[in-house]
Formats: structure tokens, C-alpha cells, sequence
């Protein structure tokens, strides 16, 4: 008798992965256009493939924003429901609630895109305990273009590089004890208290709980430094360890 016959032959399961969301707050569409290609052209190699929800703050097309994110490699998994959403099922986009989009967050934190975060000067403050209570995960050996290491349910502790093009993602805390010079997300299912630390800051993007930077926006007397990232309200701030 044969077993498979009477098996399902697909399985549905509910996953969560991190996924970026890119939201254009200029108003016209070409303003919007020229703002992701700058931002595309800030970071390509981290770019490319990187799996994205679009999201606008005014009424645009959808099709003008898939053909500059499909010139960078970008994967358009859909759109958040709000403006883009009458544009998108002609383009082939699936329409997100907001609660599907963050849905352990207790209240909204749009990510606007490439927007201008303040370098804050305090006295060091001690990484707290695990954001999200789980089990810490150590990498030893560098982070490498191309790879991408996620922590489920706790920190992320790299004793190495993150190297550019290379992705780091935690729920809760990430401490690199090497230089940063890639990507590294804190706090990916949403918990705001999750933050960022390391020894030598070159990063192409950082994000915590959502809200995130990029390289062309954090180049000032930070950088090469030992610096902690964290969100407070709907702000990235960052400071020196030393």
C-alpha cells in the first residue's frame, strides 16, 4: 500500500522572516523614484535580493517603484495596505495589513526609509539583559558577503566582522566585537528595547524594532568607533562606548 496516497501533498505553515520595509515619504513620483535609487546606490551590494514590503506616505504609482527596485536586485514581496494599495494587484503586489506586518508590536513604527537620525553624546550604558528572554547566539568566525546569520528568540554576539554585504539579525540585542560593516537588524519581531553594539561602526544599514538608517546618513564623528544604536519613540539614536 502505498503511504503517500493518502498524505497531503502540500503542507501550510505560518513562518515569520525578516523582511525589510522600505516606506517613500517624498510626494511626487519622481521625487519618490530619484529617493529609492539614492538610496538603492548607497548600499547595491547589501541591496541585491534583499526581500522588501513597499510602503508610501502619499499616492504613487506601483509600477514606477518596481522597475527601480527590480533594477537593483530587489525582491517586491507586496505593499502595505494604505496608499500604494489601489496600484498594486495591477502589478502582481499582494496588499499587507498592518497588523500582519508587525504583528508583536504593541503600537506602530513606520521605517521611513533614509531618514536623518540623530547622533546623541551620553555616558556608556550597560547592555541590558536578552530583549527577547531566549537563548543567545554566538558566531565565531567572521560574517561574510553574502551570509546572513539570525538569532530566533534572543541576542546575536558575532566575535568577528561583519563584513559588507553581509546580514546579522537578532530579536533581541546584537554585540559585534569586530567591525560592523554591514547590515545588522536588532529587535526583529518588533521589540523596541532591543539594541546595537560594536567595536568599530562602518555600517551600510542599521535597524532596531523596525526603524532603520543607512551608511550615507551615519557618516560623521561616530564612525570607526565603538557605538551603541537604539530606538527611542520612533528615532534611532546612537552613542560612543568609549
Amino acid at each position: 500500500m502505498n503511504d503517500t496516497a493518502s498524505s497531503p501533498a502540500t503542507e501550510v505553515k505560518g513562518v515569520m522572516l525578516p523582511i525589510t520595509r522600505v516606506r517613500m515619504t517624498a510626494r511626487g513620483a519622481s521625487d519618490t523614484v530619484a529617493e529609492f535609487r539614492a538610496w538603492a546606490d548607497a548600499l547595491p551590494e547589501a541591496m541585491r535580493s534583499m526581500p522588501i514590503i513597499l510602503d508610501a506616505a502619499h499616492h504613487t504609482a506601483c509600477s514606477s517603484l518596481l522597475e527601480v527596485a527590480r533594477e537593483y536586485g530587489l525582491r517586491v514581496l507586496g505593499v502595505a495596505d494604505g496608499k500604494l494599495a489601489p496600484t498594486a494587484p495591477a502589478c502582481g503586489l499582494a496588499v499587507l495589513p498592518e497588523d500582519a506586518l508587525m504583528p508583536t508590536r504593541a503600537r506602530s513604527t513606520s521605517s521611513d526609509g533614509p531618514a536623518s537620525a540623530r547622533n546623541v553624546q551620553e555616558k556608556t550604558v550597560a547592555a541590558p539583559a536578552s530583549a527577547a528572554g531566549g537563548r543567545s547566539r554566538v558566531v565565531q568566525t567572521p560574517v561574510r558577503s553574502g551570509q546572513q546569520i539570525y538569532a530566533e528568540g534572543g541576542d546575536l554576539v558575532v566575535l568577528g566582522t561583519v563584513s559588507p554585504g553581509a546580514e546579522v539579525i537578532a530579536d533581541g540585542h546584537i554585540h559585534i566585537y569586530g567591525a560592523l560593516r554591514g547590515r545588522a537588524i536588532a529587535g526583529a519581531r518588533g521589540d523596541a528595547s532591543a539594541r546595537i553594539f560594536c567595536r568599530r561602526f562602518e555600517p551600510e544599514l542599521v535597524a532596531c524594532a523596525g526603524v532603520y538608517n543607512v551608511a550615507d546618513r551615519m557618516r560623521g564623528e561616530l564612525n570607526g568607533k565603538p557605538v551603541q544604536v537604539w530606538l527611542d519613540g520612533d528615532d534611532l539614536q546612537f552613542s560612543s562606548l568609549d
